[in-house]
């Protein structure tokens, strides 16, 4: 079964934070240190003028799947403002009317996180095989199931947090 994945952005004018929940683990930390942001019963679940531009990209960049990420909406480059976008996986994307090439510009490594009582996380773009005809090609991060409990095998749900495992 192939998931509907969803995009939402929400803005304040100063920065946009992207939301994609087909990458979301729930880890929670949104929740936990801005809940007058990230508003868990309530629509839109995120209200981005609860808070400080700074404290909110604070906590995105704690998102340990990418399933939030942010944007801000000017920068300034030589005393001009233009249109830019600077995600947290370090690649630059240039205005639409800059000829610029993608810069890359941290190293590459991969990297495989594995979160006690919780889920395996790979922070890269991945090949998924399942048979010799099925396959599929990850987003940013993919977070696999550890417990077991998980109806999205292999990924995680977020079932771990009902039912504690070690």
């Amino acid at each position: 079964m192939i998931e509907k994945k969803i995009k939402k952005e929400y803005t304040n004018g100063e920065v946009t934070v992207i939301w994609l929940p087909h990458l979301c683990n729930h880890s929670s930390i949104c929740l936990l240190k801005l809940p007058n942001v990230f508003r868990l019963h309530k629509r839109p679940w995120i209200d981005i003028n609860a808070a400080q531009t700074a404290q909110i990209i604070d906590v995105v960049k704690q998102c340990p799947t990418l399933a939030l990420d942010y944007y801000m909406n000017t920068e300034k480059v030589d005393g001009e403002s233009i249109i830019g976008v600077k995600e947290r996986s370090g690649i630059e994307f240039p205005s639409e009317d800059s000829s610029e090439n993608l810069i890359l510009q941290n190293e590459h490594f991969p990297m495989v996180e594995i979160f006690k009582n919780g889920p395996l996380l790979i922070r890269e773009k991945i090949k998924i095989i399942y048979d010799k005809e099925t396959s599929v090609t990850s987003e940013k991060a993919t977070s696999f199931c550890r417990c077991g409990l998980s109806k999205k095998q292999p990924y995680c749900d977020g079932s771990h947090i009902n039912q504690p495992f070690e």
